[in-house]
């Protein structure tokens, strides 16, 4: 029971900051990775589909859920889950650098999550 929550709770999470992290090129949205029993590693990795001024927003968050679902299908029970972004970056934006987003939008995320254990989401 407790590994299908952490997966909810992480997929939950990972969908929300797919959704709400600001986007220019998808780099940002891409970098949220998921891995279990270590850290992911600190090498960025390219946008999944690169375009400008949001374009690619759409692909990028769905391939990023997709991404950390699929990751999430070979947990075990008692495995860590790491949810991660390793970009220079996400600081600043997480910040309230761009007006695509409020300044903690991270820590939000993690609130939602938090409700889903609760049983409130």
């Amino acid at each position: 029971m407790g590994s299908k929550l952490a997966i909810k709770v992480t997929v939950a999470i990972v969908t929300d900051l797919a959704n709400v992290t600001p986007v220019d090129e998808s780099t940002a949205i891409s970098n949220w990775r998921v891995k279990l029993n270590t850290p992911v590693s600190d090498t960025p990795i390219r946008a999944h589909f690169l375009g400008s001024l949001g374009s690619t927003f759409g692909p990028s968050s769905a391939m990023t859920i997709d991404e950390a679902k699929e990751t999430l299908q070979a947990k075990k029970p008692g495995q860590a889950i790491y949810l991660s972004n390793v970009l220079d970056y996400i600081r600043r934006l997480n910040e309230g650098s761009s007006t695509q987003a409020p300044a903690g939008y991270v820590e939000r995320s993690v609130l939602l999550g938090r409700l889903v254990v609760r049983g409130r989401m």
